[in-house]
């Protein structure tokens, strides 16, 4: 599992956990096994009739981002880094923060070109004009290194 889906499926648990009881235990079970802990989560919130067409479309974009499922029963517990990455994008999605935000400005306000930006986040130019029009969305993995560097 990477990076990227890690923080996806852990911003989908907490963006779910407002609208459902979640015991401390079932937060630390979910981050342990991020794919299995966000499928419970849902099957008892379908079950519970309490997602709305506006949560699956929201889940849809954010979970668009998971490019690996694991093929093990049970799923491998995943490194103690990245389960802290998962309580990072968990509780951004708990809090509501989103994973998107204005790139061009911040960059504009750092003073960088997009091939600079692109070089220290190891994407390409065209992927930062992209972003920056609209045209495509960053991966969780990518807003996270857009985060670190545009603050």
């Amino acid at each position: 599992m990477t990076q990227n889906d890690v923080m996806c499926l852990g911003w989908a648990y907490g963006y779910l956990s407002n609208f459902r009881e979640i015991s401390p235990q079932e937060v630390g079970l979910a981050s342990m096994r991020p794919f299995y802990g966000f499928s419970s989560l849902v099957q008892k919130m379908r079950a519970d009739r309490k997602i709305t067409n506006e949560m699956d479309d929201i889940l849809a974009e954010i979970l668009s981002g998971v490019t690996e499922i694991p093929d093990k029963h049970p799923e491998p517990v995943i490194s103690s880094e990245l389960q802290g990455v998962w309580h990072l994008a968990y509780y951004r999605g708990k809090s509501g923060t989103p994973l998107k935000f204005d790139i061009a400005e911040r960059r504009k306000q750092r003073g960088l070109t997009q091939s600079e930006l692109a070089d220290q986040i190891g994407a390409t130019q065209a992927m930062i004009s992209r972003w920056e029009n609209g045209v495509a969305e960053p991966t969780p993995g990518y807003v996270e290194r857009l985060r670190q560097i545009l603050g």
